[in-house]
C-alpha cells in the first residue's frame, strides 16, 4: 500500500502540471485566432496615409493627399485634398465620394479590401493591400463602350495629424 500512496503523491502533481498547461496553451490558441479574424478595416482603422506621388497619377485624377482608414462598412475612409489653387488648405471628405453611386464592399479581408462604385454607365473598383508601411491602391475605371483604365496608387503610413490640417473655406 506504501507503494500506491506513493504513487498518488507523484501522480497528481503531475496532473495538476498537465491540466494547467492544457488550460494555458489553449488559453493563448484563442488569442491568437482572434488576432486572425480580424477584417481589413478592424486592422487599419485610424491609420494615417500619405499620397506617395511618384508621378504616376494622374493629373486630372482627384486623389486624396491623406487618407484615414475608418471601421465603418459605409464610410471605409475619410480623404484630405489639397489642390493647387490653394496649396495651404485641404478639402475634406467624409467616405468615399461616391458622385450619387451606389457603393458595395465586395471584400473586408484580413488581406485585402474590394469597394466597387457603380454608376449608371461607369463602374470604379478599388482594390487596397498593405505591405509593410505602404497601402496599394488598384484603381479600374469601366465605362460602357470604352476599354477598362487601370491606375496604381501608393500610399505611405504617416503620424501626420490630419485633424490639425488647415481647411479651405467651402
Amino acid at each position: 500500500m506504501k507503494t500506491l500512496e506513493q504513487f498518488k503523491h507523484v501522480f497528481s502533481p503531475f496532473l495538476i502540471t498537465l491540466v494547467l498547461m492544457v488550460s494555458f496553451n489553449s488559453c493563448n490558441k484563442d488569442d491568437d485566432d482572434s488576432s486572425a479574424d480580424q477584417t481589413f478595416l478592424e486592422l487599419y482603422a485610424g491609420t494615417t496615409w500619405v499620397l506617395n506621388n511618384d508621378g504616376g497619377v494622374p493629373a486630372d485624377a482627384e486623389v486624396p493627399t491623406y487618407f484615414r482608414f475608418v471601421n465603418n462598412t459605409s464610410e471605409v475612409l475619410e480623404g484630405w485634398y489639397q489642390v493647387t489653387i490653394d496649396p495651404e488648405c485641404y478639402y475634406y471628405a467624409e467616405g468615399i465620394n461616391i458622385d450619387n453611386g451606389a457603393m458595395t464592399l465586395m471584400e473586408n479581408s484580413e488581406n485585402k479590401i474590394i469597394i466597387e462604385i457603380s454608376y449608371t454607365n461607369e463602374s470604379e473598383t478599388y482594390t487596397c493591400t498593405v505591405q509593410a508601411d505602404t497601402v496599394k491602391i488598384v484603381m479600374v475605371y469601366e465605362e460602357v463602350g470604352f476599354p477598362a483604365e487601370t491606375f496604381t496608387l501608393y500610399f505611405d503610413k504617416t503620424t501626420v495629424n490630419v485633424d490639425g490640417l488647415t481647411l479651405c473655406p467651402l
